[in-house]
């Protein structure tokens, strides 16, 4: 298990409520997830950023101005950009 630390502006971003086993979660959606796993890159390995991004894009669940416009908010657009580029081309 690991432990990451969040600003305010990006805790808040792709929270979603859900209710399971009598509790309300809050977790954050599929390409919050994402974002972070790019902004987490160099500790994840770039790996596991391929493979969940290819595992999106093939799952058709995909929402790409969610996961541009959460990858803007964050300051990770530019990175972003060339992976999609592979994994679509791929």
């Amino acid at each position: 298990m690991r432990f990451f630390w969040y600003g305010d502006n990006s805790i808040n971003v792709g929270v979603e409520e859900r209710y399971f086993d009598g509790c309300n979660l809050k977790i954050f959606d599929c390409e919050k997830t994402l974002v972070d796993v790019i902004k987490y890159r160099n500790k994840l390995g770039m790996d596991i950023v391929l493979k969940a991004l290819r595992m999106y894009w093939q799952s058709g669940k995909t929402d790409l101005n969610k996961l541009y416009s959460y990858a803007k908010l964050l300051r990770l657009e530019r990175i972003l950009r060339p992976l999609m580029e592979v994994i679509v081309s791929g």
